[in-house]
This record gives C-alpha cells, sequence and structure tokens, in this order.
C-alpha cells in the first residue's frame, strides 16, 4: 500500500490501522517517515517494527499502542500521551519526549541517546536495560520506574524525582543530578563515577548493599562488607553539603574512597 493510503489509514485511528494489518494476516515495517500525525488518536495502534523517523505525533493519543523494535528516531512526541505503550527496543535516539505522559510505559532495551525526556511523566516505567547515554531527563518524574542494569552516563537528571525508583546495577557515570530526589531507591551495585551531586540532591532511606566509583565493575565500595541500613543515605547526603562548601563546580570525586 502506498504511503498516502498508510496515512489515510492512520489519521482514521488506530482501530482502522489494525482492522488493515488483520486482513493481511501480517505484521508491517512501513515507511512512514516526516509524515504529520500530530494530535491524531492512535490509542491501540500496531506499528510493530515501522519506520517512524521524524514523524510529527506531538500531542498524539498512543495509550496501549504496540511501537516494539519501530525506528522513532528524531521523532517529535512532544506532549504525547504513551500510557501502557509497548516501545521495548524501539530507537528513540534523539526523540522530543518533552512532556510526553509514559506511564507505565515498556521501554526496555529501548534507545533513548539523546532523546529529550524533560519533565516527561514516567511514574512506574520500564526502562529496564535502557540505553539513555546523554539523555535529557531535566525534571522527569520516574517514581517507580524499573532503570534495573540502564545506562545513564552522561544524562541531565537534575530535578528529577526517582522516589522508589529501582536503579540497581545502573551506570550513572558522570549524571547531572542536583536537586534530584534518590528517596526509597535501590541503588546496589550501581556506577557512581564522577557523578554531579551537591547539597540539593537528597537522599533518604536508600537501599544499597555497594556501590563502584568506576566504570565496569571496579572499585567496589565498601569493599568487602556492605551498607548497614541507613549508612549510604548518611554518607552521601553529608558528602553532597560538603560540596557546597568544598567544589564550586558541584562535582563529587569519590574515586578514592575518602570524601
Amino acid at each position: 500500500m502506498p504511503v498516502r493510503e498508510h496515512l489515510s489509514l492512520l489519521r482514521r485511528g488506530g482501530s482502522s490501522w489494525n482492522r488493515y494489518l488483520q486482513g493481511r494476516g501480517i505484521g508491517i515495517s512501513a515507511d512512514l517517515s516526516s509524515i504529520d500525525l500530530s494530535g491524531v488518536d492512535l490509542s491501540d495502534l500496531d506499528l510493530r517494527n515501522a519506520y517512524l523517523s521524524g514523524v510529527n505525533l506531538s500531542g498524539a493519543y498512543l495509550s496501549g499502542a504496540d511501537l516494539s523494535s519501530a525506528c522513532l528516531k528524531e521523532t517529535d512526541l512532544s506532549g504525547a500521551y504513551l500510557s501502557n505503550t509497548n516501545l521495548s527496543g524501539a530507537n528513540l535516539s534523539g526523540a522530543n519526549l518533552s512532556g510526553a505522559t509514559l506511564k507505565l510505559a515498556n521501554l526496555s532495551q529501548a534507545n533513548l541517546r539523546w532523546a529529550n525526556l524533560r519533565r516527561a511523566y514516567l511514574q512506574g516505567a520500564n526502562l529496564h536495560r535502557g540505553y539513555l547515554k546523554e539523555a535529557e531527563l531535566g525534571g522527569a518524574m520516574l517514581r517507580g520506574a524499573d532503570l534495573r542494569e540502564a545506562i545513564l552516563s552522561g544524562a541531565n537528571l537534575c530535578g528529577a524525582n526517582l522516589k522508589r525508583s529501582n536503579l540497581s546495577g545502573a551506570n550513572l557515570e558522570s549524571i547531572q543530578a542536583l536537586a534530584a530526589k534518590f528517596v526509597d531507591v535501590r541503588l546496589t551495585g550501581a556506577c557512581l563515577e564522577n557523578w554531579h551531586i551537591d547539597g540539593t540532591t537528597q537522599f533518604d532511606q536508600v537501599i544499597c548493599d555497594y556501590v563502584y566509583l568506576k566504570a565496569n565493575g571496579q572499585d567496589r565500595f565498601p569493599q568487602r562488607d556492605k551498607f548497614l541500613p541507613g549508612e549510604f543515605s548518611k554518607l552521601f547526603q553529608q558528602a553532597a553539603i560538603a560540596i557546597d562548601f568544598v567544589q564550586e563546580s558541584g562535582e563529587l570525586n569519590l574515586n578514592s574512597g575518602r570524601f
């Protein structure tokens, strides 16, 4: 089917598109790049493996849609509604998701490098093993998000709410986390090399046995034992506050294990 007919079906909504796919009996990997679907209701849409690079989906409704393994590189999804959407394995590098609602969305193993997720609502989202290197997450709501083994190196998390999120095994190397809320989070096995925190960063009730002060599982801290309950929060909150007095850059370097 020509792209213009694909577009006509999509603008009628997800149900029309899905009936078309069911009639064919197969999935589709349509090239729909650079089209305008802003504000369109595409709830429960099936676009697995589709090529949607550069598409304008700003303000679109994609609740319950299946976009797994789709290419959404540099796509505009600002303000889009993506609750319960399946984006597992999708390529969202450079995509604009600012202000988007992604509550309970599945973004496991998705590529979100350089993506703009500023003030995005990601409560309960699955970002397990997500690739968020250098992503913009300033002010994002990540409460209860699954960020286990996620790559967040170089990401901006300033002002992000990470309450009750799971960051076990995550790579937090060189992240910006000023005014971020690490409350009741899980951080066991996370890499904290050269992360940037200060007195505005909040640590409370952190659940953590140990962390790594260098990448690739190097420089375990504590070296042999594990943090006692409440010890991580107390130790790192004190270190963060101390930075306000000793380092104007806001950078905390714990590579030596002394702070």
